[in-house]
This record gives structure tokens, sequence and C-alpha cells, in this order.
């Protein structure tokens, strides 16, 4: 008995190529165009022979001798800002204080809160340091311990909300590092002495940098930068209040 529904075969036809009409290749007359320069050669050739040479040189002594513009070439490629060894003294000195009376244990480092005025002129000297200081504490860095200079700060807009940065939130950096490609930086925009937090953004070309906030952006030349940038955000604390209790600032009934 046949079936009530009977399903043929199913054919796929071989798919098969054309052949299309080849025509020939017109080769150019002359010598293969050569794209190295006499500049560009007599560069590698000084590269070389840098290079080769057996010394140790430093960043900006390796430009020196490309005969290159140090402040140029190298803006913002070391990680670490170059201080005098006195002020690196005192700047340990101070941290140590501060961790003297606000924290006991050697893995973790007080941080204190600086306002936005001191933060534009770049006065993290703890003039106004006391017992009533506002102070956050973080683990210590083990690989670099007190070689790096903390400060905190309260966030005072919402332009970096995406990046779950909100109006309020305590902000600790790091001064004496420089940032990379997608790190966080505290800085001042152009026009405004407000500090905030925007995001820093290595362009192709080499000597342009951005700061941006969504979808805005505010490009610089690499000997700029260096001067609206207060640091590089590392970490980010928030706190909140339950809503029964009184608020810090009220008097309790």
């Amino acid at each position: 008995m046949k079936p009530f529904i009977s399903q043929d075969v199913t054919y796929v036809p071989e798919r098969r190529r054309s052949k299309s009409p080849s025509f020939p290749k017109k080769r150019a007359r002359g010598r293969p165009r050569s794209y190295l320069t006499l500049d560009r050669f007599f560069f590698q050739r000084k590269l070389f022979l840098v290079r080769n040479s057996g010394k140790r040189y430093s960043r900006e002594e390796f430009a020196a001798a490309l005969g290159m513009e140090p402040r140029a070439v190298n803006t913002m490629s070391a990680a670490f800002i170059p201080h005098t060894p006195e002020e690196n003294e005192q700047q340990q000195e101070l941290q140590k204080s501060i961790d003297k009376n606000f924290c006991n244990d050697q893995n973790v480092t007080a941080v204190p809160l600086f306002s936005q005025q001191e933060i534009l002129q770049r006065d993290f000297s703890m003039k106004n340091f006391s017992e009533e200081t506002e102070i956050s504490l973080m683990a210590k860095e083990p690989r670099y311990g007190s070689k790096m200079y903390y400060f905190a700060l309260i966030m005072p807009d919402n332009c970096m909300l995406h990046d779950g940065i909100c109006k309020g939130d305590k902000i600790i950096a790091v001064r004496n590092v420089r940032p990379g490609h997608g790190d966080l930086v505290v800085c001042r925009i152009p026009g405004v002495d407000v500090i905030t937090v925007r995001r820093f953004a290595k362009i192709c070309n080499p000597q342009l940098f951005d700061l941006y906030e969504g979808g805005s952006t505010n490009p610089f030349i690499g000997t700029e930068i260096e001067d609206m940038i207060y640091g590089v955000v590392v970490n980010v604390e928030r706190s909140y209040w339950p809503s029964r209790m009184p608020q810090p600032w009220e008097p309790l009934r």
C-alpha cells in the first residue's frame, strides 16, 4: 500500500564556476618604486647605531641621540613622572606621618581628601592637615610601595555615569603616574576651573590625545596634555545612607 504523502528526493544542483575571460596585465616600465627616502635611510642608520652602541639610555637621552626633541617625542611615554630625590624624600616622610596618625597597618595606605582649589594649584603639601581631615584607606601596592603618591577628591558631577561613577563618589588617584590608553584620569577641561574625571585615549597620531565622556571629545596636543591631567584613577568609593536614620549633618533626636 502506498503512503498517503510521498516526498521526492531533494536534488541540489552542482555549483559550477563560469570561467571569466582573462586579459593580459601590462607590466609597469622602469624599476620598482622604492619607499625608502634619504631621510628615512639616515634615521634608520642612526637608530641602528644608537641601539648597538652598548650604552644604556633613558627615554630622553635616546630621543636626543636620534636628533629629536625629547619633550615632543617622549611625551607621556614613561610610567612614572620623574621627581628630584628631595621631593621623593619629602613626600615619603609626609605619607609616613599620615599613615602613623590614621592607620597602624603596614599594608594599608591613608589617602587624604583634597579640595578642588588645592588640586587646581597642585598643592599637596597638606598645610591644613589635622585629625579632622577626611581620610580613605586602601591596600598598599606591594610592588611599588611608597613610590605612588595618592590623593582623593569628591566627584563633582555625573559626567562619567556610564562608567559607573556618580556625583558624590570619592575618587582615589595617583598623581605621579602618567595615563595609558583607556585609563580614567583626574583632569581639568580648558575654560572651566573644575576638577573632574574623563577617560584618556590616544589617537593614531602619537602627538594627539583625547579626554572624552560619552560622545563629546576634547583633543589635545601631546605637549599640552600634561598640564591638564592631575592623576590617574585607581579606586572609586561609594557610600549609601539609610533613609530612616537622620542624615550626618542633622542633630540627633
